[in-house]
């Protein structure tokens, strides 16, 4: 693997971790009618954590797979 792909690999993956720390915050902050977020929130953040860890490793696994070029 190039290291220009490396890079890309890694900058993706570092994307998708700063998604995934900020959406809770983020969450949060959504105005809603009662005041607090809804309660389906509780329900749809570790699903969408658990999608975006799976990129993650998905990323990883790519990316250690494949050889290097010499």
């Amino acid at each position: 693997m190039k290291a220009s792909e490396k890079k890309k690999l890694i900058t993706i993956n570092l994307a998708v971790w700063i998604v995934a720390i900020l959406t809770h915050p983020l969450v949060q902050m959504l105005p809603t009618g009662s005041g607090s977020p809804p309660k389906i929130y509780s329900l749809l953040i570790p699903i969408f954590f658990l999608m975006l860890a799976g990129i993650s490793t998905y990323l990883l696994s790519a990316g250690i797979g494949k050889p290097q070029d010499e």
